[in-house]
């Protein structure tokens, strides 16, 4: 099938690459599909087709403006990669009323559904069709052959959450199946083909169905008007073991006549299924149950799916701990199915906001006046500072070695660029935070004195999220090889993330515990987090010679590889893209290089699973917009922007030498 990329409705089977004219297809008729509601009328001066399989049908050869090349069809509809290389057109064989509703109606739906990361982005509607997100690999049943088991049982985590979106919009897909899945470029796994049925809260039906599962994906014993969640977790069930066994149930039959749809469901319903659920064991076990109605909800599938584990064999042979089971083959506690996975989804991890408002002091309540030091100029204050100073100066302090043990920072007025105040953190032995300020001295000005009279002890609730129980331990670490990240104490200064301290922190360890089952050469190994007072005081990471920054300000950049730099960060960002995950903070303060110059991302605490609303996201440079939500694109606009600044580092650095020589 020489360079044909699928992206269409159900049904379809292709053999020949699409060039405007349909030279040889099939068009199987599947139940519910608006063949019969073709307008068989042609128009003047077209190219008019008649298709064995649709008898009296007409399909045209046309092409509207904007396509630049028909990338393939359905019964229905064609699919047309647009010029701009990025979207698609999905426009009718024939246009006409009728065919055009139908498109209007699908887009309607995509309008009410909205936005998630495994469902095919709708652009905008079109004259002639709907402009949908370009899958580039097509569809997942043409990619099936080359993936591996941990390649599908990512696929099929993905298409079960974007199932157990829709649900949760009241939607039934009607159609669930590998020619109704796309599958993107860096291997993200899109729901499309939505004509399924979407149901108000209360139970009524607000947009009809218009399509419904072939033979091989529809429930036995289904009514011809149901569509329910059981119907749909049954079609998921047919999808999963395609995946599984690259085809279909019952590959000796069809489903091109009436005698071979009523066999499949003859078998279905006398129970003659592919997989005998006595003997079934892990992803076999689920297919089962999606089949035999176990399941009541798509989450408890998600459930089942993530509690095989991660191994490359997982996705087939290991089962779940039926010890941990209950009747319904899902785990019955929350902490037995952390056991068995690190889904972005941890069950120890708060998933909602921490309480922390009840906790939130002013600075000033923390950091006392900063005029307190031993510098010159402290003999000139007024006598109500100085009492202040002597009142300040009875609390505790930390024992500071140089001022080399606080982390500094400045704050400076936007408009004016006026200086305001310098702002100190330090972390004593005890893993306790201290933070102090001085509104009047630069960070070059202060001394030890300083810092140590103005240091105030942050109380650890505003610091330190409360440890789950289900998280890695380090008891012991070694500086030398060992970088201990402490929470961003310094927001303290800034209302509203000074509430968000603790969540921030705990947020970043729950994202590394995850990359930590799913490591990547190029992303800082995780070790775990130190734990104190029942609170994680730190994340324990590998301790990397320089980041990018230093090393191109410290160094010959002229030595360093560009394009093996960049192919290392592409990798990387694409195994955290097919992760539906995106790492919204890429900067050169945030990579770091060994000694070897091989490349390693930090910094998670901007990662997010994409579509997530983002706490902190982008810095300043190696952005083109501000944004708020967690997407592949920020990633990706920001490797050009940094790899763009490498070159031109190196190009310098080389310019350099040679003028030098």
């Amino acid at each position: 099938m020489a360079n044909a990329v699928h992206q269409a409705d159900s049904g379809y089977e292709h053999s020949h690459t699409f060039t405007g004219t349909i030279t040889h297809a099939k068009y199987p008729i599947a139940a519910g599909h608006l063949i019969s509601q073709w307008d068989t009328r042609p128009t003047e001066g077209s190219h008019v087709h008649n298709v064995q399989g649709l008898p009296d049908q007409w399909i045209e050869d046309w092409q509207p403006d904007e396509v630049q090349q028909c990338l393939a069809a359905s019964p229905t509809n064609f699919v047309g990669l647009m010029t701009d290389g990025r979207s698609v057109l999905k426009y009718p064989h024939h246009k006409c009323q009728i065919t055009m509703d139908a498109l209007h109606e699908e887009a309607e739906r995509y309008q009410r559904l909205g936005c998630h990361e495994n469902l095919v982005t709708f652009v905008s509607s079109h004259r002639d069709g709907l402009v949908l997100e370009y899958c580039e690999r097509g569809q997942l049943r043409e990619v099936i052959e080359d993936l591996s088991d941990h390649q599908k049982r990512t696929i099929a985590v993905q298409v079960v959450r974007c199932l157990v979106y829709l649900h949760g919009q009241h939607y039934i897909h009607g159609d669930l199946n590998v020619s109704n899945v796309f599958v993107t470029s860096g291997m993200i796994a899109k729901v499309g083909d939505l004509q399924g049925q979407l149901y108000r809260p209360d139970g009524s039906i607000e947009l009809p169905a218009i399509s419904q599962e072939s033979a091989k994906s529809r429930h036995p014993y289904a009514g011809e008007d149901e569509f329910s969640e059981r119907t749909d977790i049954f079609a998921l069930g047919t999808l999963l073991y395609h995946l599984r066994y690259g085809h279909a149930p019952f590959p000796d039959l069809s489903e091109h006549t009436r005698e071979e749809l009523d066999e499949i469901q003859a078998r279905y319903r006398v129970g003659q299924y592919p997989i005998d659920i006595a003997e079934a064991i892990g992803m076999d076990k689920i297919i089962c149950h999606c089949w035999h109605s176990v399941y009541q909800s798509a989450t408890e599938v998600l459930e089942s799916i993530m509690a095989l584990g991660n191994g490359d064999h997982n996705f087939g042979m290991t089962d779940t701990d039926d010890s941990a089971t209950g009747a319904n083959g899902t785990n019955n506690t929350e902490s037995q199915l952390h056991a068995r996975t690190h889904d972005l989804s941890l069950a120890g991890f708060a998933r909602s906001p921490l309480p922390l408002s009840s906790c939130v002091l002013e600075l000033d309540q923390i950091v006392s006046p900063s005029d307190i030091s031993t510098s010159p100029g402290a003999s000139q204050r007024d006598q109500e500072e100085a009492e202040e100073e002597e009142e300040v100066d009875k609390g505790e302090r930390p024992q500071l070695r140089s001022t080399a043990d606080v982390k500094m920072f400045e704050a400076f007025h936007f408009e004016t660029g006026a200086f305001i105040r310098c702002f100190y953190t330090y972390f004593d032995d005890e893993h306790r935070a201290w933070i102090g300020q001085n509104t009047k001295l630069r960070k070059y000005d202060l001394l030890l004195g300083d810092i140590v009279l103005s240091l105030r002890k942050i109380p650890d609730e505003m610091a330190f999220p409360e440890a789950p129980e289900q998280i890695t331990m380090v008891p012991l670490f070694d500086p030398a090889k060992h970088f201990v990240k402490r929470p961003q104490v310094h927001c303290l200064s800034d209302e509203f993330e000074s509430t968000l301290i603790p969540q921030m922190h705990i947020e970043e360890a729950r994202i590394l515990e995850y990359l930590k089952q799913h490591p990547h050469p190029n992303i800082v190994p995780y070790h775990g987090c130190v734990i104190k007072h029942g609170r994680i005081v730190g994340i324990v990471l590998k301790r990397l010679h320089k980041t990018l920054e230093q090393r191109l300000r410290d160094s010959d950049a002229s030595n360093l590889n560009v394009e093996i730099l960049e192919k290392q960060l592409r990798s990387a960002i694409a195994h955290i893209h097919a992760l539906g995950l995106a790492h919204n903070d890429l900067n050169p303060s945030n990579l770091a290089l060994d000694e070897s110059d091989q490349l390693a991302i930090i910094d998670w605490g901007s990662c997010k699973e994409l579509g997530k609303e983002l706490i902190s996201a982008g810095t300043p440079g190696w952005i083109d917009k501000e944004y708020d939500i967690s997407k592949q694109e920020h990633d990706l606009t920001a490797i050009d922007k940094v790899i763009s600044w490498v070159r031109k580092n190196n190009r310098a650095c080389r310019k350099k030498d040679i003028r030098t020589a």
